[in-house]
């Protein structure tokens, strides 16, 4: 069986988990979020940013697939801003 990664930030590289690229983030950045469950608590600590969190891509991110993406787990803000479209904390 093939492994997706959950999660990628576009036009860079893909990741297993929010934690394992938390810190590369920039403004404007928009992270996409496949059809594969991302399973965390995910923690954004980001003051000087504003992130686009994107659900409803494809398992290899090539497009969007309409279905609504998942984090199983919560989604805390500590500093810094979010846009969220297509998808679904649980």
């Amino acid at each position: 069986m093939i492994k997706h990664s959950p999660i990628k930030i576009e036009g860079q590289f893909e990741y297993d988990s929010f934690s394992d690229l938390s810190g590369n983030e920039t403004d404007g950045d928009t992270f996409l979020f496949s059809r594969t469950p991302l399973t965390e608590d995910v923690m954004i600590n980001c003051p000087v940013a504003t992130l686009l969190l994107q659900g409803g891509s494809s398992c290899h991110f090539g497009n969007r697939t309409g279905t609504i993406s998942t984090i199983d787990g919560s989604l805390t803000i500590l500093a810094g801003g979010i846009i969220v479209d297509g998808l679904s904390i649980e």
